[in-house]
């Protein structure tokens, strides 16, 4: 990956879990790098991982922002995009352990979701789905500089930059794949546009809460509602009375 790519991705990234702080998501969530990335992040860190990936790899991984994932965030990560929830390289869940072996499911696909493929040594994955039927993956292939979006259940939904071949696998590249741009401005319209929300802010056993996204047409009415009312996405919008409002109409 050129460094110009890497940067781009490095921006289009951190603008989006910056536009996330500004829908739900606390500022204290996001984990931004050190001034020349994250020193713990090295080639043998990588490899004592098993993870199999290379220079370009590495060298994003040690540039990017991560979304906190500790031992006090339990079973309930914060969530990037409908059930998605992006790999902490900098977090106590990872780094606690010395290997992969007990977060095999947090860094990469299981063994049951690998008729996707896994994915190349070019290939991050940025984010994992959170368990059950649905969510997402989200690569990024630094050779071609590009995102791939990959709903496992559900297969293939190809767009103009998704690779393809004559075989019948849903191999990770036939995917949706989309410019680094295109693909964070996505998202963004995604929560304007209210086809995926996220709920309030307690860990409660109501359908939706702060820590879950989903999509809108599958959101409680109350939800979008009072998003709505709270002017989401203009300057008028407070995050944290929003919060209140949902937390005090789910409890």
């Amino acid at each position: 990956m050129e460094r110009h790519a890497r940067d781009e991705f490095v921006s289009e990234l951190t603008s989006y879990y910056t536009f996330l702080t500004h829908v739900f998501l606390p500022p204290s969530a996001i984990r931004h790098p050190p001034p020349g990335g994250w020193a713990h992040i090295t080639p043998s860190f990588v490899d004592s991982y098993g993870l199999g990936k290379d220079a370009a790899v590495t060298d994003l991984m040690r540039h990017i922002p991560y979304i906190r994932r500790d031992e006090a965030d339990g079973d309930h990560p914060w969530i990037i995009y409908e059930k998605t929830a992006a790999v902490d390289y900098a977090g106590e869940v990872i780094l606690g352990r010395r290997n992969k072996r007990g977060v095999e499911h947090l860094v990469e696909p299981e063994v049951e979701e690998m008729f996707c493929g896994m994915p190349p040594a070019h290939v991050y994955v940025l984010a994992t789905h959170t368990g059950g039927r649905d969510g997402h993956f989200v690569f990024v292939d630094t050779r071609r500089a590009v995102v791939v979006v990959a709903d496992w259940q559900v297969g293939p939904r190809s767009t103009e930059l998704s690779l393809s071949d004559d075989s019948d696998e849903f191999y990770w590249y036939k995917y949706a794949t989309y410019t680094f741009g295109d693909f964070f401005s996505m998202l963004k319209d995604h929560f304007r546009d209210f086809k995926v929300v996220s709920g309030h802010r307690t860990i409660t056993r109501v359908a939706t809460t702060r820590r879950k996204v989903q999509f809108g047409r599958s959101a409680p009415d109350h939800v979008v509602k009072i998003y709505q009312e709270e002017g989401i996405c203009t300057e008028r919008y407070d995050r944290e009375r929003c919060m209140d409002w949902l937390d005090n109409y789910c409890e």
